[in-house]
């Protein structure tokens, strides 16, 4: 709670110049005070707003002080509650706390008891708060926590790819560097020998398989050449390979 602002408190008290009394000391304290007569209208009180205390006389008519804290209890759990009991009735105050009430004043009381008992509940209420306060931010830590975790992992994720295509594009570039210089002899040769060999039918023949299937290679080459990312496809044995058709054709945007 602010310096400013001590809390609100809401007196529930059939007699009136009681309740005009509890609701002038508790004001002179500092606090938001309201109050009303019934127990009904204390519940529709806490309805409309918060309320940090409620202070209430165990006898009322109608909804009892009991019957009050127990609703107060369930429904309102923020909320705590001092019951006001008179002489007599003592056995009542302390089942009301055994239902949820903090603590109790006993009819006749001074203004230096009500000011302690409501200033110790609403120093554990305060206190309360800030344990609150102190949970919520650790919980935001967490998930802000979280949230860096998650994009720092993608981050990894996409340099790690990032560099694996690299590492592949000049594997791939240095390879076909390599094979592309024998390859080229291989043609030459064999388009020297299919003019040199016109008349055997059959040696040309295998020279044209030959130099169809350095085609062919020369073909790969220049696609593994043009790698820039990386694509597999299955294989036997359920491994996967890399696909040279996906991998240098250029990603659809």
């Amino acid at each position: 709670m602010a310096a400013s602002y001590r809390g609100s408190i809401l007196v529930v008290e059939d007699e009136k110049p009681l309740r005009t009394n509890l609701q002038s000391l508790l004001k002179s304290l500092g606090y938001t005070v309201f109050g009303v007569e019934r127990g009904e209208e204390g519940l529709t009180h806490l309805q409309a707003r918060k309320i940090d205390l409620v202070v209430t006389d165990i006898r009322l008519p109608g909804m009892t002080g009991l019957g009050l804290v127990e609703q107060i209890h369930k429904n309102y759990p923020g909320t705590q509650v001092v019951v006001i009991t008179g002489y007599g009735t003592l056995d009542t105050a302390i089942q009301a706390m055994r239902m949820g009430a903090q603590d109790y004043i006993q009819k006749p009381f001074d203004f230096d008891l009500l000011r302690l008992t409501i200033e110790r509940v609403m120093e554990r209420i305060e206190l309360r708060c800030q344990i609150e306060e102190e949970q919520r931010k650790v919980l935001e830590y967490a998930r802000d926590l979280e949230k860096t975790n998650e994009e720092l992992k993608r981050t990894q994720t996409a340099l790690l790819e990032k560099e694996r295509a690299e590492a592949i594009h000049q594997l791939a570039g240095a390879a076909a560097h390599e094979l592309n210089q024998p390859l080229m002899v291989i043609l030459g040769a064999a388009e020297m020998l299919k003019k040199e060999l016109t008349r055997n039918a059959k040696v040309r023949a295998r020279v044209e398989t030959i130099a169809q299937q350095a085609d062919r290679m020369a073909d790969l080459v220049r696609k593994i050449g043009k790698i820039t990312r990386y694509e597999t496809r299955s294989y036997a044995g359920g491994k996967e390979i890399l696909d040279l058709e996906e991998s240098s054709s250029p990603k659809n945007s």
